[in-house]
């Protein structure tokens, strides 16, 4: 898509990897796209015929993840159920379980302060 950054790995590692934004995507035949570039930010001459392209950047996507994190708002409360035994420094029979709407997850190590549930399935 256009505004995706790409990088072309030519297979040397200690050499620096070409690459830059996608300023257009043409689609040739059923098969094959033609990536174009910025003339600033890439010359294609200096790509080497088979390099693979990795997709290092999507706008697009980034825009909407960083949105779920920027919310002040709890998005969604899920009730849960939990029954806890054990005391700290307690043996290997300690556990918690959780019951919720989609799983149930278990404590199998000896409780301490501050004990976070080991799984949640």
């Amino acid at each position: 898509m256009p505004g995706d950054g790409v990088v072309f790995d030519e297979g040397r590692p200690e050499e620096r990897e070409r690459g830059g934004r996608v300023y257009e995507v043409v689609a040739i035949d059923e098969h094959t796209i033609e990536l174009r570039f910025d003339r600033e930010s890439l010359d294609p001459s200096h790509v080497r015929l088979g390099a693979t392209a990795w997709k290092t950047d999507d706008p697009a996507l980034r825009r909407r993840l960083e949105a779920t994190f920027a919310a002040d708002r709890v998005v969604r409360r899920v009730p849960l159920t939990a029954h806890v035994r054990g005391r700290v420094g307690g043996g290997a029979g300690d556990f918690a379980d959780c019951r919720g709407p989609h799983g149930r997850g278990e404590l199998a190590r000896p409780a301490g302060r501050g004990a976070q549930p080991a799984a949640y399935h």
